[in-house]
């Protein structure tokens, strides 16, 4: 019998659901990656044959290991969704660096998974003794980067976690020199050389300017502190004020449902 998509849905949510610190349970992750498998299986024909040809099937595999993983390239070439591209209601892509006419593509028919997934793992990172901080975005809003992921999951965590004041300073005509001027001052005023304990600043500098290749940093502590930032990752420096964390970790369902 075909795996209903909402039932695994709610299983993975229910999973995920349980918080960053729950207990490791192997078996339950690999029969929950299994029956994920096995729908994809079915429901992506072109995800089917690319299996097949490998000899990798619901039947034959028996890990979360074996699944067969898919090229980035693939995402550019063909497809690769569980429905109709057109019924999406997020179509992610990638940056173009490469070849701006060819980028790839990928479907969304929910955000609910990506954005349980997201700010679950933000909130267990970053801010795990807050319910909300003044963020500083430097970067570009989804409605001027709308196929952006990393605009939705910044916008995703301004919404969840921004206290007032919390925004994005990158506008239609680059950053807001203003707003930004405005903040420095304040900062300046108060003796703060850099992020102070009640402030987060994010930023997908340079991947919010034409060409450049996507970047996050974070930077949080006491006055003084400093950041660094790591292609691909949220980064810290020191213990107890941020925390290295890879962003693929932070999807690691985002596209389970395509």
């Amino acid at each position: 019998m075909a795996e209903s998509v909402v039932e695994l849905r709610a299983a993975i949510l229910e999973m995920i659901g349980r918080g960053a610190d729950q207990p490791r349970a192997d078996d339950a992750w690999n029969r929950l990656a299994l029956r994920l498998f096995g729908y994809q299986f079915q429901a992506n024909a072109t995800y089917r044959r690319y299996c097949e040809r490998r000899g990798k099937t619901p039947e034959t595999v028996k890990t979360w290991g074996e699944i067969p993983t898919v090229p980035i390239a693939a995402f550019k070439e063909f497809t690769l969704a569980c429905g109709a591209a057109e019924q999406a209601v997020a179509c992610f892509m990638t940056s173009g660096t490469t070849n701006p006419a060819q980028r790839g593509r990928h479907y969304h028919f929910t955000l609910d998974v990506y954005d349980a997934s997201a700010a679950t793992f933000f909130k267990a990172n970053l801010l795990p003794e807050l319910d909300r901080m003044r963020l500083l975005i430097l970067g570009s809003p989804p409605e001027l980067s709308p196929n952006s992921s990393l605009a939705h999951y910044l916008d995703l965590m301004r919404d969840r976690f921004g206290s007032p004041g919390s925004g994005f300073y990158i506008g239609k005509e680059g950053c807001r020199r203003s707003a930004c001027g405005g903040i420095f001052a304040l900062r300046k005023r108060r003796g703060r050389r850099s992020a102070s304990s009640g402030e987060l600043r994010l930023r997908s500098l340079p991947g919010s300017l034409p060409g450049r290749r996507p970047t996050v940093s974070a930077a949080r502590g006491q006055p003084g502190d400093g950041h660094r930032r790591v292609q691909g990752e949220i980064s810290r420096d020191s213990p107890g004020r941020t925390v290295r964390l890879d962003c693929r970790a932070l999807r690691c369902w985002a596209g389970c449902l395509r």
